[in-house]
């Protein structure tokens, strides 16, 4: 059986936009994010959510339609 990684989802992904960071990794409607673009937005959404006080480990919910 292969061992278990123990890394957040966070620290496999930030690895892997290190790796492959001009890389596609998602394209949403049309248009196409890089491993570098996506871990951008990705940070300054969790800078906006800390700046409206929510911290590690708190709850929060999105609503994202389909």
């Amino acid at each position: 059986m292969p061992e278990l990684r123990t890394q957040s989802i966070f620290s496999v992904f930030a690895e892997t936009a290190e790796r492959r960071g001009e890389h596609t990794a998602v394209i949403c409607l049309g248009t196409r994010f890089s491993y570098r673009r996506l871990r951008q937005l990705a940070e300054a959404f969790a800078a906006a959510m800390a700046g409206l006080g929510v911290g590690p480990g708190e709850k929060v919910m999105l609503y994202i339609p389909n």
